[in-house]
């Protein structure tokens, strides 16, 4: 999927999918693996942290996801799905629960990356 986002999306996205690619290929096993993997990227993204908060949402943006949140039952999720590209102006679109307080949205935020780069 990396490979035809990679084809499809603006150059700045293209980048990143490339970047992302590229963490999915190092599949992380152990917890050395993914401690290494998780400094990588905030090497990579270093130009978002704020006040020892890395920006998520912006995060997201740069690396083509679309971010909403609304009243719905769950707490959070994300969907890729060509259909999406018309009305949100990407395939990427991930969602948490406006209910939930800051601090969650946040961290369902950065779980459902992690979904986006290790499931997808």
């Amino acid at each position: 999927m990396g490979i035809i986002l990679s084809f499809t999306a603006k150059r700045g996205e293209r980048q990143m999918c490339t970047f992302v690619d590229e963490l999915r290929k190092k599949n992380p096993q152990s917890e050395e693996q993914v401690i290494a993997c998780a400094q990588e990227f905030l090497h990579r993204f270093e130009n978002f942290v704020h006040q020892k908060r890395i920006d998520i949402v912006s995060v997201m943006k740069e690396i083509g996801i679309y971010t909403c949140q609304a009243k719905m039952e769950m707490d959070a999720f994300i969907a890729v799905d060509a259909e999406f590209a018309e009305k949100f102006g990407t395939t990427k679109v991930a969602c948490v629960n406006q209910n939930k307080s800051n601090g969650f949205k946040r961290f369902a935020f950065t779980h459902e990356l992690a979904h986006y780069i290790f499931d997808y």
